[in-house]
């Protein structure tokens, strides 16, 4: 069974998690500005953000193509 739209999907949510990980991996360096300070080793920054919302659309992305091709499959 071949749905285009549960491929979709599914390389959707491969992709934005890949870059999500990949932005959460970044030095500081290239981070951005400082939102939130822990100590001197940790701390929140933009990019951090960014990929945080990237790892939600694609948790979501993923689970909505779960959703679609059991609801294909068991059709």
């Amino acid at each position: 069974m071949t749905d285009w739209r549960v491929l979709l999907l599914s390389a959707l949510a491969f992709l934005t998690l890949v870059t999500s990980l990949l932005v959460l991996a970044l030095p500081d360096t290239y981070e951005g500005p400082l939102i939130y300070g822990i100590d001197s080793a940790h701390a929140v920054r933009s990019l951090d953000l960014i990929g945080l919302a990237l790892m939600v659309a694609g948790s979501a992305a993923a689970w909505a193509a779960g959703i679609l091709w059991q609801r294909r499959v068991s059709a």
